[in-house]
């Protein structure tokens, strides 16, 4: 009995560690902002001025992060980032102010 219940949870993290998911990015900015995600291949950084969506499907997403940073020079900066994994919300942040600064998180691992 211990040696199927052990298998069975073998398997179950097997599944987990190879399936694919997909992980969308998305960033709000009330201005110029500097965003910093993570892809399969690497870090992968791109300036923005608006709302910036990325979406990314792969077998490889473990862990996945995400920061934007808003201007130093706008008081009044908004920023937002989220991480939807398989539709589902992962992470969400904002930051207000001078150098707005959101970071987020998440993981593909099954709790």
């Amino acid at each position: 009995m211990v040696t199927a219940g052990v298998s069975a949870a073998a398997k179950s993290i097997d599944e987990t560690i190879n399936a694919e998911h997909t992980v969308e990015y998305v960033v709000t900015t009330s201005g110029p902002a500097s965003i910093s995600y993570w892809t399969p291949g690497g870090t992968s950084t791109e300036n923005v001025t608006a709302e910036w969506k990325k979406s990314i499907t792969s077998k490889e997403f473990n862990f996945t992060s995400l920061s934007v940073s808003g201007s130093y020079s706008d008081a009044s900066a908004a920023v937002t980032c989220e991480i939807l994994i398989d539709g589902k919300s992962a992470g969400k942040n904002t930051g207000n102010g001078k150098g707005a600064h959101a970071s987020c998180s998440g993981s593909t691992w099954k709790k």
